[in-house]
């Protein structure tokens, strides 16, 4: 105050109220009102910006916690018979806490979406062309946040590579491919979309495939439950796997993913 002038700094619900009380004193001069609580929400908003954030697209509960437990920010819903719009995946782009933005696809059918909602969102985009759920998790052990976008994202491309894709599903119709005989409800072993094992038993079926794909350089190999699996089910699994091939290393989760009995990554 210098005796004619004073000024104030007053925090309250009703800025209104307060105006009107020191107009009873005299002239207002130079007010200026903060909402405090959209600085506050701005500003928390920018603490949770990160340098480079992650979109992956999967299915089930038990991916969609794998995917956030690994950093994932935004994990979009989608898959077989499932394919999220070029719209949705701009919508969980713009979601992500970055102005980098990494997208895992995570299916082949989603690549080219994934690839449009690229060049429409206005933020730096990345698309990962991960075919599989199992390439996606692949890729995220490749990014390391203490390198820039554009290495992090020639890292997890060039990493796709390194994974074998397994998946055991029931065939949903009598067909034929490549001279094998497919009844309706059979289980299906296919490494890389290419069916190799059929049969009327999951657990041989799942064998067959196993020592198709295998060669001396794997020696590790992640096995996702589906959602159909009985927790009976998983401990014969876990055993005839542990028994028939016991020179690798086994990990089990809870994919929970539909349409797919199994599946599996052998590193």
């Amino acid at each position: 105050s210098d005796g004619l002038t004073t000024r104030a700094h007053v925090h309250t619900e009703k800025p209104g109220e307060v105006l009107s009380y020191f107009m009873n004193f005299g002239q207002l001069l130079d007010v200026k009102i903060n909402n405090m609580r959209i600085q506050t929400k701005k500003r928390t908003e920018r603490l949770k910006e990160k340098p480079q954030a992650i979109v992956s697209i999967s299915n089930g509960e038990g991916f969609k916690e794998i995917f956030k437990s690994l950093g994932v920010s935004v994990v979009l819903n989608g898959g077989q018979t499932f394919n999220p719009s070029t719209e949705q995946i701009v919508e969980a782009i713009e979601e992500a806490p970055s102005e980098n933005v990494i997208v895992l696809p995570n299916n082949k059918n989603i690549i080219m979406a994934a690839e449009q909602a690229a060049k429409v969102s206005n933020k730096n985009v990345q698309i990962i062309p991960s075919k599989t759920i199992q390439q996606g998790i692949r890729a995220i052990f490749a990014f390391n946040p203490d390198l820039d976008f554009e290495e992090n994202a020639k890292k997890m491309k060039d990493s796709l590579d390194s994974v074998i894709s397994i998946a055991i599903t029931k065939a949903v119709r009598n067909s034929k491919f490549n001279n094998i005989e497919i009844s309706k409800g059979d289980f299906i072993g296919m490494v890389e979309s290419n069916i190799v094992a059929t049969g009327k038993d999951l657990l041989s079926v799942l064998i067959k495939t196993l020592k198709k794909s295998l060669s001396v350089e794997h020696s590790f190999i992640t096995t996702f439950f589906g959602n159909e699996i009985t927790e009976d089910l998983k401990k014969e699994i876990i055993s005839i796997l542990e028994e028939e091939f016991p020179e690798l290393e086994f990990e089990f989760k809870d994919g929970g993913q539909r349409h797919y009995d199994l599946l599996i990554s052998v590193e």
